[in-house]
């Protein structure tokens, strides 16, 4: 927001690239660990107290919720972009379509 205000919008476009590419990496990095360590993970939180049954859903949902990171952090990345653009509209119409 404030390189844009500035009046330098190649600079801003290119903090908004870096942004989205941060984004993607961490969100990529960490869907990557929430998969090779969530067995682990799910023993942490308890859910082999639970039962076998327990287990197999809670790797379901952690897997689908893993891959989904990436995503989730683009689009927040994205949103703070659009909101640097001064669109707040943009975000709330992606959000209901």
């Amino acid at each position: 927001a404030a390189k844009r205000s500035a009046g330098r919008e190649k600079e801003a476009i290119g903090v908004g690239g870096q942004a989205l590419s941060l984004a993607f990496v961490l969100g990529a990095t960490l869907s990557v660990t929430l998969i090779a360590f969530r067995y682990p993970l799910l023993d942490l939180m308890g859910s082999s107290v639970s039962g076998e049954d327990a287990t197999g859903y809670a790797v379901d949902f952690l897997t689908i919720r893993a891959l989904a990171a990436p995503a989730v952090f683009c689009i927040s990345a994205s949103t703070g972009i659009l909101r640097g653009y001064l669109d707040t509209k943009t975000p709330i119409f992606i959000l209901f379509v």
